[in-house]
């Protein structure tokens, strides 16, 4: 995927009942913020990456269902340029709903490079532990699982043990009794 990401778009979107709608949209912000610390983390937890380089790019998309309304979510993360302790990373998530125009935002930031955490700002790790798991297009990757809790959503991160490259995002709103996967569809990343 060669094109630009387009402008962050706002739309209004005219539908009954109102509180649906509202709904609705306080649920795409719950995940463009979960999606945002995804990137945040992504960046903070890896190790030295042999394979960071402009232009890297990684396609994630997932699907939900929110209140009968099936909510499509595409999420691109790509290195614009770094140095020795920092990357600018571009993210860019669109999302359609079936009701409206989609919703899109993009972001743009300059990553530590130098920093190797595992904490996610807001969430707890829960645990992390390695697994085989079966990923289409990928086949099975030897992942470690990062489990991550706090008082409003459940996260699991699987990363590729090889490439040290998230591979899936799990993100679970037990208020909201609703489960939502980004999982990698694309990508120009050496060993994926």
């Amino acid at each position: 995927m060669n094109s630009e990401p387009s402008e962050t778009v706002s739309s209004d979107v005219t539908s009954k009942p109102k509180s649906r709608l509202v709904w609705i949209s306080l649920v795409a912000v719950v995940l463009v913020l979960a999606v945002s610390a995804v990137v945040y983390w992504w960046w903070f937890l890896r190790p030295q990456t042999p394979w960071l380089f402009v232009g890297a790019f990684a396609k994630y998309q997932g699907e939900t269902t929110v209140l009968t309304v099936t909510v499509n979510m595409t999420m691109r993360l790509e290195v614009l340029e770094y140095n020795n302790t920092h990357a600018k990373l571009l993210t860019y998530v669109r999302m359609e709903m079936g009701i409206g125009e989609p919703f899109e935002f993009q972001n743009t930031t300059w990553a530590d490079l130098e920093e190797n955490s595992f904490e996610v700002e807001g969430y707890d790790l829960m645990t992390s532990y390695e697994d085989h798991v079966y990923f289409e297009g990928l086949g099975t990757r030897l992942c470690t699982i990062f489990e991550y809790s706090s008082a409003d959503m459940d996260m699991t991160y699987y990363v590729d043990s090889g490439t040290g490259f998230p591979l899936k995002m799990a993100f679970s709103l037990s208020d909201l009794d609703m489960d939502f996967e980004l999982t990698l569809k694309e990508t120009n990343i050496p060993g994926l």
